[in-house]
């Protein structure tokens, strides 16, 4: 149990609840905190900042994790790191991600393996091959002996994007290949629809063979409907339509743009 808590969730529990991604799970957690400790409850900001992420807001829930982070200490701290760090990544704040690598810890130890997966792809996006290819091969050591589900799917993501940004696309496919599996074992489908996101892109821009891009886009898609994450789900569908464009299949690239124009975003 947390300290201090007023709830009955434990750090692995919100860990858990947290990286799965279901809506209605981070829901019926958040409803755990009385109405002030949603405020000022690292945990349940935490969780506010996931449900963000879910609705696309990724600003909003990164600023809220910042938050959460300067707010806390000890192993509490190092999961919420471990959320954050990859939000800031993904918005090309390297800076930002390599300062709050250098605030990661050992309070944590079961989190290294999934810390060493993220250092594997700033080291890639910095051109250092080596440094990356030897921290995505620690992760993997590491990770797979973690009796954590979702620390060690986020190894096997993440050292798929690192070998991806070494353009290493043999082991970058092998990694989201597993990862894609992995998450649907666990019915985590928003993650596993991540995993699918790399191998569309490799498969489209990279191996250059239409049909296998365009099975990955509708895995892509499928998965994301199941999590119930509209932003990822029209990234698949546009992924679809552009490859529908490429081969001048226009019926059904017409199909997929009135598809997206049902639900459209920002």
């Amino acid at each position: 149990m947390l300290k201090g808590a007023e709830h009955s969730l434990t750090l692995e529990r919100f860990y858990e609840i947290a990286t799965e991604g279901r809506r209605a799970e981070i829901d019926a957690a958040l409803a755990r905190f009385p109405a002030s400790a949603r405020i000022r409850s690292p945990i349940a900001i935490g969780l506010r900042a996931m449900k963000s992420v879910s609705d696309g807001d990724v600003p909003g829930a990164t600023a809220l994790l910042k938050r959460a982070v300067a707010h806390c200490e000890g192993r509490e701290r190092q999961y919420l790191l471990e959320l954050l760090i990859p939000l800031l990544l993904n918005a090309q704040r390297i800076d930002e991600t390599e300062e709050a690598l250098a605030v990661a810890d050992d309070s944590a130890p079961e989190l290294a393996p999934a810390f060493s997966a993220i250092r594997a792809i700033v080291a890639a996006r910095q051109g250092n091959d080596a440094a990356s290819a030897w921290f995505a091969r620690e992760a993997l050591e590491n990770g797979r002996a973690v009796d954590n589900p979702m620390i060690v799917g986020r190894v096997l993501s993440r050292t798929a994007l690192a070998a991806f940004y070494r353009e290493d696309f043999d082991e970058a496919q092998d990694r989201a290949v597993e990862a894609a599996r992995w998450y649907e074992r666990l019915e985590s489908h928003r993650n596993a629809a991540m995993a699918y996101s790399i191998l569309y892109v490799i498969a489209n821009d990279w191996i250059g063979d239409p049909d296998v891009a365009r099975f990955y886009a509708r895995r892509m898609t499928m998965s994301a409907h199941l999590a119930e994450d509209l932003s990822i789900e029209n990234a698949g569908l546009v992924a679809q339509m552009d490859i529908a464009a490429e081969a001048g299949d226009v019926r059904r690239f017409e199909s997929l743009r009135a598809r997206l124009r049902e639900r459209p975003l920002n």
